[in-house]
């Protein structure tokens, strides 16, 4: 793990926080990374890497596959190829992502989800309607738990909108894997 500004780390069960240090194993917990330019970066053991931005709280675990529950922010990934046809999942509160290899950016909110795809392709289920598409690379796709239309999945942008949680304003990230 390598970090830059407030990273924090909450074991599954516990109420309290503690800062998290570089190269700390980090199992199931919640990692919270909390201002701007704020960046939290893992690896599992496969070469897997998945970077927080900004304001973000993510759970991780490895049970059934690398799950991971994005309450809110940005994740930017580069997944490896899934071993034993266990993808990795990214649940928020609005979409769950499954994937088994490739690179994308997810940004979450409080009730919807924007998926960019960079390489491979990423299932997008929205978890109101249970309804699910393929996201190709070079696409993005948009879900809300208020919407009442599906998924819309249209060509990537030049640049990734994202949401800032307490200003409820967009604001453009640009940064990514390829």
């Amino acid at each position: 793990m390598q970090a830059s500004g407030w990273v924090s780390l909450r074991e599954v069960g516990a109420s309290r926080f503690r800062t998290l240090a570089m190269d700390t194993l980090v199992g199931e917990r919640t990692v919270h990374i909390q201002g701007d330019g704020t960046r939290a970066t893992f690896a599992f053991a496969d070469g897997t890497r998945i970077e927080l931005a900004g304001s973000a709280a993510v759970r991780l675990s490895e049970q059934d596959g690398k799950e991971l529950l994005l309450q809110y922010g940005t994740l930017l990934a580069a997944v490896s190829p899934q071993l034993g046809g266990l993808p990795l999942r990214v649940q928020t509160p609005a979409a769950e992502a499954v994937v088994l290899g490739t690179s994308f950016v997810i940004n979450a909110a409080e009730a919807e989800t924007f998926l960019r795809v960079n390489s491979g392709d990423v299932e997008l289920r929205g978890l109101v309607d249970n309804q699910a598409f393929k996201v190709a690379a070079h696409e993005q796709a948009y879900e809300s738990t208020t919407a009442t239309q599906p998924i819309a999945i249209e060509p990537a942008s030049a640049r990734i909108k994202a949401y800032n949680k307490a200003t409820n304003t967009p604001e453009a990230i640009d940064r990514g894997y390829s």
